[in-house]
C-alpha cells in the first residue's frame, strides 16, 4: 500500500508525513507520467464517507484503486499532481517499468477475428435511479452515498441538480449497483424508485 498519510487527528500515527515527500525539483513530465498512472489505477473499494487532502484540504475521494501489485487511495493522485508529492523511488521505478513493459506487447488479433456473438436481442439495459423530491437535508445524505458507490465527481454533478430541483436520476448499467443505490438511499429514508430502460442497438453500425 502507498499514499496513506498521517492525521491532525493520529498524533501518534505512524504512516508517513506528506509533507517530507514534497520535492519542487522533480522533473515536470515524469511527475504527470506518475499521475496519469495513478488516474488509470482499477477500483478495488468504495467507502462511506471521503478523505481530505492533509495538505489544502480539498476532497479526495472514498475509493481505493490498484495496479495488483500496489494499492493506493483515490487521492494520491492529487497529492502528486497538486503539491508535488513525490512518491519513493522504489513506486517511480515500476511505473516507469509497467509502462515499459505494456509498450513492448504485441497484439495479435487472429483470435478475436474468429469470434461471433451468440445475442439476437439488439438492445441493452439501462437502470435510472430516481431521487426525490427531497430536502436539503436528504441532499447532503445523497451526496455521501452517490460519492461512496459512484465516485465524487458524479456525485457533486447529482448535488446541483438535487439543490436545484429537489430531485434527480443516476443512470446505471448495472442492476446490482443500482440495488445498491437504492438500498442506501432508503436505508436512509430518501425515496426512490429504479426504472428500467430497453436502449435499442442502433440499425447500422456507427463509425
Amino acid at each position: 500500500m502507498i499514499g496513506y498519510w498521517r492525521s491532525v487527528n493520529e498524533r501518534d500515527s505512524s504512516l508517513p508525513d506528506p509533507r517530507d515527500f514534497i520535492d519542487p525539483e522533480w522533473d515536470g513530465a515524469e511527475r504527470d507520467v506518475v499521475v496519469d498512472y495513478l488516474r488509470q489505477g482499477r477500483r478495488m473499494a468504495a467507502f462511506h464517507g471521503f478523505s481530505r487532502c492533509r495538505l489544502c484540504g480539498s476532497t479526495n475521494g472514498s475509493q481505493e484503486l490498484t495496479d495488483f501489485t500496489y494499492v493506493w487511495p483515490e487521492g494520491y493522485a492529487h497529492y502528486v499532481a497538486e503539491h508535488g508529492v513525490k512518491p519513493p523511488e522504489e513506486f517511480v521505478e515500476h511505473v516507469r517499468n509497467e509502462l515499459v513493459r505494456l509498450g513492448t506487447i504485441e497484439p495479435d488479433l487472429d483470435w478475436w477475428r474468429e469470434q461471433r456473438g451468440p445475442s439476437k436481442a439488439r438492445h441493452w439495459l439501462r437502470y435510472r435511479v430516481e431521487i426525490g423530491p427531497c430536502d436539503v437535508r436528504a441532499t447532503n445524505i445523497i451526496q455521501q452515498i452517490a460519492g461512496g458507490v459512484l465516485g465524487w465527481d458524479r456525485a457533486e454533478r447529482i448535488y446541483t441538480e438535487l439543490a436545484r430541483k429537489g430531485s434527480a436520476r443516476i443512470t446505471l448499467s448495472d442492476r446490482r449497483l443500482a440495488d445498491d443505490v437504492r438500498e442506501r438511499l432508503t436505508g436512509a429514508r430518501v425515496a426512490c424508485t429504479i426504472v428500467e430502460e430497453r436502449v435499442p442497438a442502433p440499425d447500422t453500425l456507427l463509425g
